[in-house]
């Protein structure tokens, strides 16, 4: 019996800890994202003139 908790338990553990990168990058991502859509949201646009070729 304890062998077999043992077994399930380090097999949950590896499940849960792969998961982890994927909601680290979640969160960064949300985090970054709105950080960054509200510095340029007050920065003017910058028109670029591509050269005709």
């Amino acid at each position: 019996m304890t062998r077999q908790f043992y077994q399930l338990f380090v097999r949950s553990i590896t499940s849960l800890l792969s998961m982890l990168p994927a909601v680290v990058f979640s969160v960064w991502h949300n985090i970054s994202g709105s950080l960054l859509a509200g510095y340029r949201q007050d920065k003017p646009v910058k028109n670029k003139k591509k050269a005709n070729n």
